[in-house]
């Protein structure tokens, strides 16, 4: 009995028990006043707030806010000038009837000005008589925006003069955009690039062997320069020209067709025929949208390379650019006159991949400079659409994801993408289409900074249990050996 009290441990000294319970308060007064606030200093998220309410108008009402009218210019003798107002009245009878059968998607309207045009970019009617009693007719510039009406004596005596021109214009000039906006017509037909204001479009001569050859490149620059001319007012371009010897095939010969003496490239084999890997087309050092057009010469043991049921024998690849192969050439040169019917082709291609309608009888004019503009009035309202929908879906994102971090400069970015879409949008309505589409392009490239901003796309993939993962180990520790220390402290 006496050997087990002699076992037992000394009472614990007062002094060290308040020494313990220091030492507990001390601890838990770090982790608490210390560590809590610092922790949630560094783990915490910044939002910042989002024009969530003007978004959502912007989404909603985009559409209405657009009043478009496109200027049409006719000089006319002081007599006759009644005319203005009598096809004015058709006009907007035409369009409201053609409304009421399929609905617009914006305010239309088309306007039709006593006086000269104020640009170049305006639409210039002249009325001419016509000595043949039935001899009406229309000629529409390839040249200019200029339209020419030929009056006949049998419509000047029954009046038509006004259904005529209102015709000309409804019908001839702008039937492709009315139908686009009406929903009857889509203008994305899969071949075209995403629309930018710069451009990039290289011009490539390969060739088969190592043979040398001569080509023309200052007949191209000068005939690009014209074709080009329609777009620059657009489009900042910019072309570059490269010769590549030894171009080889990414299509094995014994693959190929062969057919009365020539090699025949099928649907089949046109979508491996770029040699992306030895051609050396990507360019690493600009981000602008790039399109190629390539003159290949095969060498002599795959000559002639056709293209089957290709009139031209050339291919088109969509989104990339134009391919011609050509089998005759003499004495290994391309002449101006060689050259000519190939850029032709490829000025062809450059239209569609851009996205300019094609001419089609009864729909689209055949001027080049109108269906143009026709294309880049529709690609305004494109663009506007677009930078609000990424507008919209960048709400949707940080209402989704919590645990997002949304950075002040991401709300500049969307402030300045909405303020750009708002003055693309009066500067529409006032007619100034060249600005309008150069802010509705700014509008895209802000709501892309906006949207696909580092800092918020890296922690969209970071979920609460990766947290957990990195919060346990250390925080488990630290927690099990206060509680320790607080149970002890207070069975003492």
């Amino acid at each position: 009995m006496s050997e087990s009290k002699s076992e037992i441990l000394p009472p614990e000294p007062e002094e060290e028990r308040s020494l313990r319970t220091l030492i507990f308060i001390s601890v838990f007064s770090v982790i608490v006043l210390l560590g809590v606030p610092l922790w949630f200093l560094t783990t915490s998220l910044y939002r910042a707030e989002l024009p969530v309410e003007e978004i959502n108008n912007l989404f909603s009402t985009l559409k209405s806010q657009i009043h478009y009218d496109i200027p049409f210019y006719i000089e006319l003798p002081k007599p006759m000038r009644y005319l203005v107002s009598e096809t004015q009245e058709l006009l907007d009878s035409k369009l409201a009837q053609l409304s009421s059968e399929h609905p617009f998607d914006v305010d239309y309207h088309v306007s039709l000005i006593s006086g000269p045009k104020k640009s170049d970019l305006d639409y210039q009617i002249e009325l001419v008589n016509s000595e043949d009693p039935n001899g009406e007719g229309l000629f529409i510039s390839p040249y200019e925006r200029r339209i020419v009406i030929r009056n006949s004596e049998n419509v000047v005596v029954n009046k038509l003069v006004p259904d005529f021109i209102s015709r000309v214009i409804l019908d001839e000039v702008l039937k492709y955009e009315i139908s686009v906006h009406q929903g009857l017509l889509t203008t994305n037909s899969g071949f075209e690039i995403p629309f930018k204001d710069k451009l990039k479009l290289t011009f490539n001569l390969f060739k088969g062997d190592g043979l040398p050859i001569d080509w023309d490149t200052s007949s191209l620059e000068r005939y690009l320069d014209g074709a080009l001319e329609n777009f620059r007012t657009y489009l900042d371009l910019r072309v570059e020209t490269q010769v590549i010897y030894f171009a080889s095939l990414n299509i094995n010969k014994d693959n190929l067709i062969v057919e009365d003496g020539q090699y025949l490239l099928t649907e089949r084999n046109l979508s491996s025929f770029i040699n992306y890997s030895d051609w050396g087309l990507e360019d690493s050092t600009t981000t602008d949208p790039t399109l190629n057009f390539i003159i290949y010469i095969p060498s002599e043991d795959t000559r002639p390379l056709k293209v089957q049921n290709s009139q031209h024998n050339s291919f088109l690849i969509a989104q990339y650019g134009g391919v011609l192969i050509l089998n005759d050439i003499v004495d290994n040169q391309l002449s101006e006159t060689d050259l000519m019917p190939i850029l032709d082709i490829f000025t062809s291609q450059l239209y569609k991949l851009i996205g300019v309608p094609e001419h089609i009888e009864s729909l689209t004019p055949k001027s080049p400079q109108i269906r143009v503009d026709i294309m880049m009035r529709l690609k305004i309202i494109e663009n506007l659409q677009l930078a609000v929908d990424n507008l919209k879906s960048l709400i949707t994102l940080s209402k989704r994801l919590s645990t997002i971090n949304i950075p002040d400069f991401t709300i500049e970015h969307v402030n300045s993408a909405i303020e750009n879409i708002n003055q693309s949008i009066d500067k529409l309505n006032s007619r100034e289409f060249v600005d309008s589409l150069k802010l509705s392009n700014e509008a895209i490239k802000e709501s892309d900074r906006a949207f696909f901003s580092e800092n918020m796309v890296q922690q969209a993939y970071f979920p609460d249990e990766h947290k957990m993962a990195v919060y346990l180990p250390l925080i488990g520790p630290i927690v099990m050996i206060t509680c320790l220390m607080f149970l002890r402290v207070m069975k003492k």
